[in-house]
């Protein structure tokens, strides 16, 4: 009885301890950009697991592709709550996370946009598929001329030599399916379910790209804003739709164009820090010492939300010329 006792006991010892491991292991808030594969949350610096980006100082011709990568992860993360579960830390002592906004992951975001590229030694491959799409689309560095240590000479090709992460996070980890197809209409309806008559949650332009999840009873499901949605499929193509110059809204997409004019914007900032998640030269975040902080002066667009209809007009109008 009193083995059987103790056995009860040590049970209980230990599931109350891989709880408590558990509860370490997993948390969220929100985060800063730091650079384009490693956050802040709480203070706490995090290298995003199973990717790489450009390191500081990487160009491909003019263009600053550490910038562009620690852009483009500031706007998948914006001011959304980042929920992240830890799988180690690295050499520098930063925690080693897979991190998501809401059901996004944060790599396989970034590798479908060709701003970093999948790393197997740590994913076990779960980026490969985002980036053979990414390099097959030409995105983002795939679609420029860069010198050949642009991925500063790393080996990529080498398979896992750590362990594997838990059969749980490599799940959540596979990407999904990479169908894309492109919205015809002018402004196709976003709908929490597959019918006409459910909750309408927004719309998506004219020429937008979206990755399908899933088709059923002509309405393809999509990831909108971080959470699951409906669009009908019969406005849907699976190339690309002429894209027609002229007034905002006809034929172009503004989220798109958003992105271009901060991206221009910040290219023409001759300084370090245009930007509150950019770095300085002693690798701390920008912040407060950035241009976009500082009244007067230079003031680059930082985020496609300060983006106005005037700078849109602008854009469109010099691109016609």
């Amino acid at each position: 009885m009193r083995k059987s006792l103790a056995g009860i006991v040590a049970l209980i010892v230990v599931c109350l301890a891989m709880a408590a491991t558990a509860q370490q292991m997993s948390f969220s808030g929100t985060a800063s950009v730091i650079d384009g594969d490693t956050i802040e949350i709480h203070n706490r610096p995090i290298r995003l697991s199973g990717f790489d980006a450009p390191e500081r100082g990487k160009y491909c011709g003019r263009t600053n592709v550490y910038q562009r990568a620690s852009l483009a992860l500031a706007e998948a993360i914006a001011q959304r709550l980042v929920s992240c579960t830890q799988t180690g830390e690295d050499a520098h002592g930063r925690a080693v996370a897979v991190c998501r906004v809401g059901q996004r992951d944060l790599g396989d975001y970034m590798v479908s946009l060709g701003w970093a590229r999948d790393w197997p030694r740590y994913s076990n491959g779960a980026y490969a598929q985002a980036e053979a799409a990414a390099r097959r689309d030409r995105l983002g560095i795939w679609g420029m001329e860069c010198p050949s240590d642009v991925w500063s000479n790393r080996d990529y090709e080498t398979a896992a030599v750590e362990p594997p992460t838990p059969a749980a996070t490599m799940s959540a980890l596979q990407p999904t399916s990479r169908e894309t197809a492109y919205v015809t209409a002018s402004a196709l309806n976003v709908r929490a379910g597959p019918a006409a008559s459910s909750v309408g949650l927004g719309r998506v332009d004219y020429g937008a790209r979206l990755e399908i999840l899933e088709r059923r009873d002509g309405w393809a499901r999509i990831n909108y804003n971080g959470a699951d949605a409906w669009v009908s499929a019969d406005f849907l193509s699976a190339s690309e739709p002429v894209r027609r110059a002229g007034r905002i809204g006809d034929g172009e997409n503004l989220d798109s164009i958003r992105r271009l004019i901060v991206q221009e914007s910040i290219a023409h900032y001759s300084g370090r820090c245009p930007c509150p998640y950019n770095v300085m030269r002693n690798g701390r975040r920008c912040g407060n010492n950035s241009a976009y902080s500082r009244p007067g002066g230079a003031s680059p667009i930082c985020y496609p939300s300060d983006v106005t209809e005037a700078h849109v007009r602008s854009f469109l109008a010099r691109r016609a010329r």
